[in-house]
């Protein structure tokens, strides 16, 4: 009830965002845009509280460092901070603090690529910045047309970035593709899924996205490998509010951020054939704050290789729970696909953790 009560709050400041939720008015009431439930269009309005609300930016004006032994490490934990403009960087292993990325514009999804370099999306700047495995310098660049919740890189060194909308929210979300990590990018939009979240390649290069407030009661789009448009996908479960989808090592999972109805975090792995998933598991996620409620908005699954070339069911869940924030930031990991109650919090965490990514070293 404290959640509900918290997100009626924050979507009663919002103006704009509420606009683009409802189609119409009949008789002096909002009609709601189709496929959106009460509850989801509070979620949409709230964003899951910082894009729509406007509030205070505690811009971290310091400079980015990185302990220097941290590059010899296995594997990073890279966290990405809202309310700071900053990306924490953590040792996976022992949940030590070694490092700090400054001079982000509202970052949210990461992805890696087969090497470790880590990719973070720029929300408000509209972009994504690329970084080497444990490095604090910017190796590159990539400029969007929208505002971008998260990013993909497959295996050939294509990065796909998932704009949620376009123009503050005007026009509609599309996925960029910049082939092989090149300067310009490949737009691709649909119908089918308006406020698009970030993608996720699997292993044969097949491109997911799940879609907010979508127009078809469809929430999954896919780009097929070598296709020239998105495709809606029809999935045998519900999706109630999504999130962003992963690869896990071994198929596709997609995010419910309120899976069941309720407000917790599940994720769905799939298998596809043709133009239709099914559920083939579930994992849920639970913690102790706010009544063991959770919101992973960009969950990330833990291989034992970078993501793109990591063929193995990944043992771990990484990300960071936002209905902890007005307790205390919970930046955690959980078993997977098991799921269940916190495996591990790290210490320190950041303010609002939303998006998160794991770099392995060689």
């Amino acid at each position: 009830m404290l959640k509900t009560a918290i997100f009626a709050s924050r979507a009663s400041a919002v103006t704009l965002p509420l606009a683009l939720l409802f189609s119409g008015c009949s008789g002096g009431s909002l009609v709601r845009e189709p496929g959106v439930t009460p509850l989801s269009a509070s979620r949409i309005a709230a964003m899951s509280m910082a894009h729509y609300v406007p509030h205070a930016v505690h811009t971290d004006r310091s400079k980015s460092w990185i302990d220097p032994q941290a590059k010899k490490r296995t594997q990073l934990l890279y966290v990405s901070d809202w309310d700071t403009n900053d990306v924490y960087i953590y040792n996976y292993k022992t949940g030590a603090s070694v490092g700090k990325l400054t001079g982000f514009d509202e970052p949210y999804g990461q992805c890696v690529d087969a090497k470790g370099d880590v990719f973070i999306t720029n929300f408000g700047g509209a972009s994504v910045v690329e970084y080497a495995h444990g490095g604090t310098k910017i190796l590159k660049t990539f400029s969007v047309t929208g505002n971008p919740l998260g990013c993909a890189i497959d295996k050939a060194g294509d990065v796909a970035v998932g704009d949620y909308y376009q123009n503050g929210g005007s026009d509609a979300g599309n996925v960029e593709v910049f082939a092989h990590g090149g300067s310009s990018a490949t737009t691709y939009t649909s119908d089918n899924c308006y406020y698009i979240w970030g993608p996720a390649y699997d292993r044969s290069g097949n491109l997911f996205v799940e879609s907010a407030g979508a127009q078809t009661p469809s929430p999954v789009c896919e780009l097929p490998h070598g296709g020239s448009a998105l495709v809606p996908v029809s999935f045998n479960v519900p999706l109630i509010y999504p999130g962003s989808p992963v690869w896990d090592g071994k198929e596709i999972a997609l995010t419910d951020q309120e899976a069941g109805g309720y407000l917790d975090t599940g994720m769905y792995q799939t298998t596809i054939s043709g133009s239709s998933m099914t559920q083939t598991g579930e994992t849920l996620l639970s913690d102790t704050c706010f009544n063991a409620e959770t919101d992973i908005v960009v969950p990330f699954v833990v291989g034992s290789k970078n993501t793109p070339v990591n063929k193995t069911l990944g043992k771990t869940v990484a990300g960071g729970n936002l209905y902890c924030v007005n307790n205390s930031a919970d930046v955690s990991d959980w078993a997977y696909p098991a799921g269940g109650g916190v495996l591990v919090t790290f210490a320190n965490g950041p303010v609002e953790p939303y998006g998160a990514s794991v770099s392995s070293g060689k």
